[in-house]
């Protein structure tokens, strides 16, 4: 399922079709696939074949990110230091810090530099 949705997010060996990719990811995901809640998260964030939804995107997001998906966790934090607001800040840093403790150097970078990133 998962495979099949990503052929058809990328027009890989078959004509790129967003709506089908869409359906079959969310299959993956109903059965608890992360990479597939993260991509599908992603298309809502996006709009890419979906309506967009950034509320659906961020639920997507932490499911994988609890399932050990690190950029899921990374986009998350990324959501929150975009958003400007004072209060995200402190959950846009802990999103870097889960992201680097799940391997993702991004995420580390962002975390241990994130003091000089909101000073400037």
């Amino acid at each position: 399922m998962y495979n099949l949705a990503v052929a058809y997010f990328q027009g890989d060996g078959i004509q790129q079709n967003y709506q089908k990719a869409q359906a079959w990811y969310q299959k993956a995901a109903d059965m608890g696939h992360a990479s597939a809640k993260y991509n599908l998260g992603s298309m809502y964030f996006y709009g890419q074949g979906v309506a967009a939804n950034q509320s659906h995107a961020l639920a997507l997001w932490q499911q994988a990110a609890k399932q050990g998906n690190a950029k899921a966790a990374h986009n998350i934090g990324v959501y929150y230091y975009k958003s400007n607001l004072e209060q995200n800040k402190a959950a846009a840093k802990q999103w870097f810090l889960v992201s680097c403790q799940l391997g993702l150097s991004d995420g580390c970078i962002k975390h241990d530099n994130f003091d000089k990133l909101t000073t400037n």
